[in-house]
């Protein structure tokens, strides 16, 4: 190739650590429309799932595979409940029964007794809505994500962020600003940092305009 764009520098290193010449690649972040997230309108899933108003929505989006870390999402939501019982944990995806995975964590959230605070969603079209409802999003990959989207939305939507310290998205969280960095399969880190941004009303808000500045 004459020419490479990667989507973030982990990914800029990657190629070259695999013999592409650094100086045909640039890196050029993944875009999203600002304007479609900060006008969103509520979907309203507090209503829907029958939840306090004033829940505290904590949201995971994408697959539920295991190198995305889910298990160490609902482990954490457990650790966050038994501190804040108005926290609420929405799994945000597509639902496959064939999938064994999500029977594992499904299964888990049967044994803990947590059907009422953890909820599956299923496929959502609408996602800018979904972020309208939340109050903190955890991206708690364990795999070296390049530049995942979920972080850039969130952001956009004016939604603290907990994620994982890997790939490209140090990159893009800056850690204390508009989010927190934790390391990864740490579900006790990913608590004690929700619990932080549940507290705190004004922390989220803070963070949240500078991650949609950002």
């Amino acid at each position: 190739a004459d020419h490479v764009i990667a989507n973030s520098n982990a990914v800029r290193q990657g190629l070259v650590a695999v013999g592409v010449d650094n100086h045909k690649i640039q890196v050029i972040y993944n875009g999203h429309d600002v304007t479609k997230f900060e006008e969103a309108s509520p979907k309203g899933w507090r209503r829907s799932l029958g939840w306090p108003s004033q829940s505290i929505l904590v949201g995971y989006v994408g697959q539920f595979s295991p190198n995305k870390g889910c298990m160490d999402f609902v482990r954490a939501a457990e650790l966050v409940l038994d501190k804040e019982p108005m926290c609420r944990f929405l799994m945000i995806g597509k639902i496959d029964e064939k999938d064994g995975h999500q029977r594992e964590i499904s299964d888990w959230v049967k044994e803990k007794g947590l059907e009422n605070q953890i909820a599956f969603t299923g496929w959502v079209d609408a996602m800018e809505e979904t972020y309208a409802d939340l109050d903190v999003v955890v991206v708690p990959s364990r795999h070296p994500d390049p530049a995942a989207n979920v972080n850039i939305e969130a952001m956009a939507s004016g939604i603290p962020v907990v994620a994982t310290r890997v790939g490209g998205t140090p990159e893009l969280v800056v850690d204390g600003e508009s989010g927190f960095l934790v390391e990864k399969e740490s579900p006790k880190q990913i608590a004690w940092r929700v619990l932080e941004l549940a507290g705190d009303v004004e922390l989220r808000q803070k963070m949240g305009r500078v991650g949609t500045e950002r």
